[in-house]
């Protein structure tokens, strides 16, 4: 199994600095969750994780090779990104939309055991049914479960989730963190996610970090990180702070005045 290793990553815009010396580890197993507000640097951290942006200083490290030093298929073999909105321009089936995430693995002579493979996982997640489906014709919450079944499909370590619960009702919300931590529990690999709602991230990660202004200001378990001080002084709101099954369970009550 992959350790995804980042030390001292900065990075920053034209215009403006939006990561300042980001250091973490993330293990086989556990689930990080990135938060903060608006503008805090969540999304650009999670693509300096995987290369689609270049940090203007520190190290990335997949494993034990440096991530700007390996090919491009090389790194997605082991590491899986899904973008906030994921949309296809031309109608592309559900099955075909999984079978792209075994490009990495392409080989003469593979297509049909790519093919095979991308079966398995629609079966596994138990969306055979949808198979032949066109991908914009599924509901968001169905074409989450299509983009982590692509993962899979992928074979990969780290899954790098960029807001996978955004625009999902409440049912579809729970339904696509309860795949994410059956696949990191079952297959042993790692997510880290970028999330706003703080009562999900509390539920479903092992580690939580929480950035302000493009810094670390806390991390550690739900119970140290989610605390009405933290979450004042990131967010400028007042909570209120219920415990639901010995976790954090937020209520907002009120922005602060600054």
């Amino acid at each position: 199994m992959v350790t995804l290793r980042i030390n001292d990553i900065e990075f920053s815009y034209p215009s403006v600095s939006v990561l300042k010396g980001i250091s973490m580890e993330i293990m086989p197993g556990e689930i990080v969750a990135i938060i903060g507000k608006n503008g805090a640097g969540k999304s650009t951290l999670i693509k300096c994780m995987n290369r689609i942006l270049e940090p203007g200083k520190g190290k990335v490290f997949l494993g034990e090779k440096e991530l700007k030093r390996m090919k491009g298929k090389d790194i997605a073999k082991s590491m899986a990104y899904l973008s906030q909105k994921a949309s296809y321009v031309f109608p592309v089936t559900v099955f075909d939309v999984v079978l792209s995430g075994r490009y990495p693995h392409l080989a003469r002579n593979s297509g049909q055991r790519d093919e095979v493979r991308a079966a398995e996982v629609l079966k596994m997640m138990e969306l055979e049914n949808l198979a032949m489906r066109y991908f914009n014709e599924i509901s968001g919450g169905q074409q989450q479960q299509v983009l982590i079944a692509r993962a899979l499909a992928q074979e990969a370590s780290i899954l790098l989730l960029d807001e996978p619960t955004s625009d999902l009702d409440i049912k579809h919300q729970l339904e696509v963190m309860e795949t994410v931590r059956k696949l990191v529990r079952d297959r042993e690999i790692a997510s880290v996610i970028t999330i706003h709602d703080l009562n999900l991230a509390s539920r479903y990660a092992d580690r939580i970090v929480m950035l302000k202004n493009g810094l670390i200001f806390a991390a550690g378990d739900a119970a140290s990180v989610l605390s009405a001080r933290n979450i004042a002084e990131a967010y400028g709101v007042q909570v209120s702070i219920n415990k639901v099954e010995g976790r954090p369970h937020i209520i907002p009550v009120c922005p602060l005045r600054s």
